[in-house]
């Protein structure tokens, strides 16, 4: 009559276990390790790069941070920014054990550039790590454990994050040789009002040991150039300014047939890659194009973060090698995927912000030749945006009503152990208009930040146990899902007014070209005339 449980253990068939996953990297990392500087930086080259150099700017950028010097590096879209980071971070972490520490403005680009980064750094035995508020509890355990045993090589992560986790980064400051500031001119942008974290950011650099900084942007002019050299006490500027004359901006917005114009597009046969915002449609467009074209079936695949690596190596492959014309995918088909050849970009859904649009536009035509960046994105895509959004960062209202609600869940069965879906059934019934399944996940996830509830799991049942209120007005700045999920509707809102009214010629210039400060133009690489500039 009594139920003492049950353990159930599941293991996976000729998989190596996670002991023998990290002796395999060891062994791995030791055997780089090894090599002279010159064949490791080399190795290094070929796995990020593949068969390509480094261009002109990026060993200039590269040879700077191998001598020290915090480098502001101001290159266009699809020029290599990331390269620079990635090969440093990788070097620092092989030859001297140093651990990376990558900014990005917003959660949805650290999970976009996890993705590929650290499938390809895998290769070098690195251990890379991201942190925002959207990492399950076991994401978040397993980075807070490699924290504490220096098992980590690169983190991705937001400003964020870092200042509300600072106390475990702070204990690897002699660890931390690598300091990254991804789109850095969010700090010429932010104010009292807006993003101040980013005018702490030079704090943050003392206080994580003073690690050799790199800040990276394709948009910063004399003003808020200033503004970064100042911040993060930048010693050198690296300029690119090479503007891409090869692209061709088709303004199809709001355009009434998509399919039927995708379907065009796709019918010329070239290296097309068709962005969506959301995996489902990866699928459901691929199907639809595979039987408008069925003399093309075999040429046209979906990708999405969904697939496994090796699946997603194997598209990358395809596509590279030609088999593949067309790729449907989600903003996971990016970072470290640099295919020169390829010619229509389809945006076929309204992007969420600046970067992410910058980034899918500038993947083609790196080869010189013309090419095509297809807007048949509208207004439509974006109350879409808008919802997904609002799901995964509920405003003050909703996340009242969610409490209430679990209040009276709780009067009749305390802890409360209804689903997320009948929760948000009963959200539907209290005015909550939009309210899904996920915008209880993470309604939950913040009201638990501000330690207003408790999870836990049995078996397959979820437990959620309120805890008394403190004392005093709850601030939701306390909670880290909800800052960062600010973030991303405040970028949606700045990326959306301007993309409809923005001409084409303003759009194509956000891709192609980069906006730099003039008078550094001249001393790029060279000594930075600024208070800052203090090695020279």
């Amino acid at each position: 009559d009594r139920n003492y449980g049950v353990n159930i253990v599941i293991q996976k068939v000729r998989e190596e276990s996670r002991a023998e996953y990290k002796q395999r990297m060891a062994k791995l990392r030791e055997e780089l390790a090894c090599l002279p500087d010159d064949e490791l930086r080399e190795k290094i080259r070929e796995v990020i790069l593949g068969d390509n150099p480094y261009r002109e700017k990026q060993l200039e950028a590269l040879d700077l941070l191998a001598q020290g010097y915090n480098t502001l590096a101001i290159f266009g879209t699809g020029r290599g920014k990331s390269a620079v980071f990635q090969a440093t971070g990788a070097f620092k972490a092989l030859r001297h054990r140093e651990l990376t520490v990558i900014l990005y403005p917003l959660r949805a680009l650290v999970n976009d550039q996890f993705e590929n980064m650290s499938t390809r750094l895998e290769r070098l035995g690195l251990r890379v790590y991201k942190g925002n508020g959207s990492i399950s509890a076991l994401e978040r355990a397993m980075l807070f454990e490699a924290l504490e045993n220096e098992d980590i090589d690169i983190l991705l992560t937001t400003p964020e994050f870092v200042f509300h986790h600072l106390k475990k980064l702070q204990r690897l400051a002699k660890k931390i040789g690598f300091l990254v500031v991804d789109e850095s001119h969010h700090i010429g942008m932010s104010s009292h009002a807006h993003r101040p974290i980013y005018k702490q950011l030079g704090e943050l650099a003392r206080s994580l040991g003073n690690p050799t900084v790199l800040a990276v942007t394709a948009t910063a002019g004399d003003r808020v150039a200033d503004e970064i050299i100042d911040t993060l006490k930048i010693e050198k500027i690296v300029i690119d300014s090479h503007v891409r004359t090869n692209l061709q901006l088709v303004d199809k917005r709001d355009w009434p047939d998509k399919n039927g114009y995708l379907k065009q597009v796709v019918s010329t046969g070239a290296k097309t890659i068709v962005y969506v915002n959301s995996r489902l449609q990866t699928v459901e467009l691929g199907a639809m194009l595979r039987e408008a074209a069925p003399h093309m079936a075999d040429r046209i695949i979906f990708y999405h973060a969904g697939l496994s690596s090796q699946h997603r190596n194997i598209i990358e492959q395809m596509f590279r090698n030609g088999d593949v014309t067309t790729v449907i995918s989600t903003s996971a088909f990016g970072e470290g995927i640099d295919i020169p050849d390829v010619k229509h970009i389809v945006v076929f859904h309204l992007n969420f912000n600046f970067t992410e649009f910058n980034q899918q536009c500038g993947r083609c035509g790196r080869d010189g030749e013309t090419a095509q960046i297809h807007l048949v994105c509208g207004r439509r895509d974006a109350a879409i945006n808008q919802f997904i959004l609002e799901s995964s960062a509920p405003d003050r209202e909703t996340l009242a009503k969610l409490y209430a609600v679990l209040k009276e869940l709780s009067k009749e069965s305390n802890p409360v152990t209804s689903s997320n879906d009948e929760i948000a059934k009963i959200l539907r019934a209290a005015g909550v208009r939009y309210a899904r399944p996920h915008l209880v996940s993470a309604g939950l996830g913040i009201l638990e930040e501000l330690e207003l509830i408790q999870r836990e799991s049995m078996g397959r049942e979820r437990q959620i146990f309120l805890l008394p209120v403190p004392g005093g007005k709850v601030d939701l700045e306390n909670s880290l899902r909800y800052l960062e999920g600010l973030e991303e509707q405040r970028a949606f809102k700045e990326f959306q007014d301007y993309f409809f009214r923005a001409t084409a010629e303003e759009l194509l210039s956000l891709i192609n070209r980069p906006i730099y400060p003039q008078k550094y133009l001249a001393a790029s690489a060279g000594k930075v005339s600024s208070p800052s500039a203090d090695k020279l």
